[in-house]
């Protein structure tokens, strides 16, 4: 094997936890690695030692037969390693052309020379959009694609892409995966992190398990199984990957009628009922989101009526629908979901600083801390300390902080838009977990998931969308994924 990178004994401590443990393997020149394990496995810090983010305790990483002791962000670059984060690192105000040539040397000296460079890397990703477009007005899975587009674009020999389809659409992951085929057809080497199992049977050559900071396996995929790959993550069989549903459904406790905003929903109207897990799915871009946002007041006037607990409300902003007993759980958790700079303790009392200020038995930080130690308890959130920035912890456990914000706050209805979009099937487990025990709590649930094998799992009823408009419901019974796919291109069809 023409082994490209070697990955010798590397190990990295944090305080309080070992993110890699004498991890080593090898990595072939133009093969598709791919590397999965469970949020908190070690994925994302070995990936940041070898982009040269973080330097490792011990251990060597060999590139082309050159050992390094450690990589830094311009050797790295040097070495021709480039990284597409998961989270998306983006000027939104910018420009497409300027995002994509941010930083180089004579940035802004040449906008029409930078905008025809652009138009070249967009039309080999097929993405049919213009350089000169802000990069704040397009959807999340554009917004990736240019992301791809600005780390390939310099000639990488190595291109780390950590779960790079995670926002994308069907057809967007159709349009990736020949890209990256055309980059390893050219010779570049990929690393690949995904949670989407099926994607690693399908696009990689050979794969590599990391659990609990250590090394547990490398093989050809071509001899992995899905179900092999979950029990070496997680220890856990694939019919457990979604726990049973208990909770009783009760009474109607919410209704929208009629609700229409001018490209973002047309005439939706639905019951939710207490304790329920009411399913919202259909295809990247059908207004899942958008119809959520403008029902939570993110988009202010909108037509049609909303009813809580039988009760006509009012929701001209995000402050009245919090007021009706309403939580909202965003896609975008970098963006909108929590503050990375503050510590897990400050996020989880983000939303309730009014309860906090009226404290009597406590001071303020005192209860802050109690309320914090609480919910970390009962959430299982994996933290050294309450005073850890909710940035340094892995992607599952900053979303259990984000749903603690929001049951600190004890809504009556909670929106949960693809509350496991980019986490891994543990923590994805864990957070099913919780949303059986809210819904038993009496908590109304609105799950909103691209993953039809979610929906199946864990709603009682599924209302199906296309172009911004609700075209089907189905009974928990009744789902099948011929159905769910059926309806959702229903809309698409009639358009």
């Amino acid at each position: 094997m023409d082994t490209i990178i070697e990955i010798r004994n590397i190990t990295k401590t944090f305080p309080g936890t070992t993110a890699l443990n004498d991890v080593s393997f090898g990595i072939a020149r133009g093969e598709i690695h791919a590397i999965i394990g469970e949020n908190g496995a070690g994925k994302s810090t070995l990936m940041k030692i070898l982009s040269g983010a973080h330097k490792p305790d011990s251990g060597t990483i060999v590139i082309d037969g050159r050992s390094h002791s450690r990589l830094t962000p311009p050797l790295a670059e040097e070495l021709g390693i480039r990284i597409v984060y998961q989270e998306l690192n983006q000027v939104s105000q910018l420009t497409v052309a300027d995002n994509i040539f941010l930083g180089e040397e004579g940035f802004f000296l040449d906008d029409r020379r930078a905008a025809e460079r652009a138009r070249s890397f967009l039309t080999e990703l097929k993405l049919d959009i213009s350089p000169t477009s802000r990069v704040k007005n397009m959807s999340i899975g554009t917004r990736q694609l240019v992301e791809i587009a600005k780390a390939t674009h310099k000639g990488a020999r190595i291109i780390i892409m950590d779960e790079p389809t995670s926002s994308l659409s069907n057809t967007e992951i159709d349009i990736l995966f020949q890209y990256i085929a055309r980059l390893k057809a050219a010779g570049s080497t990929i690393i690949y992190i995904s949670h989407k199992l099926e994607e690693i049977l399908r696009i990689s050559d050979r794969v590599t398990v990391l659990r609990d900071g250590c090394h547990i396996d490398t093989r050809p995929t071509r001899e992995s199984s899905i179900e092999q790959m979950i029990r070496f993550m997680a220890d856990r069989k694939m019919d457990e990957l979604f726990p049973r549903r208990t909770a009783s459904v009760g009474e109607e406790v919410f209704r929208a009628e009629g609700v229409t905003k001018e490209g973002l929903a047309k005439n939706a109207s639905f019951t939710l009922r207490r304790g329920e897990i009411l399913g919202f799915t259909g295809l990247m871009g059908c207004g899942r989101t958008e119809l959520m946002e403008t029902i939570f007041g993110v988009h202010k006037k909108f037509e049609g009526s909303i009813f809580v607990e039988g009760r006509k409300v009012r929701i001209r902003h995000i402050g009245d629908a919090v007021r009706a007993g309403m939580g909202f759980v965003t896609e975008d958790r970098k963006r909108t979901g929590f503050v990375g700079m503050m510590t897990v303790r400050d996020n989880i009392t983000l939303a309730n600083l009014e309860g906090m200020l009226r404290a009597r038995m406590f001071t303020r930080q005192q209860l802050e801390n109690r309320v914090s130690r609480e919910y970390i308890s009962r959430l299982n959130i994996k933290t050294p300390t309450i005073r850890k920035l909710l940035s340094d912890l892995s992607g599952g456990n900053q979303q259990k902080v984000i749903i603690s914000k929001w049951v600190l706050k004890q809504p009556k209805i909670l929106i949960m838009d693809e509350p496991t979009r980019g986490i891994d099937v543990g923590s994805k487990y864990e957070i099913y977990e919780i949303m059986n025990k809210l819904s038993a709590q009496g908590i109304s649930i609105i799950f909103v998931s691209s993953e039809i094998e979610e929906i199946m799992g864990m709603c009682d009823r599924a209302m199906i969308m296309s172009n911004f408009e609700i075209v089907g419901e189905l009974a928990r019974a009744d789902m099948t994924t011929d159905r769910i796919l059926n309806l959702s291109f229903k809309g698409e069809i009639h358009r």
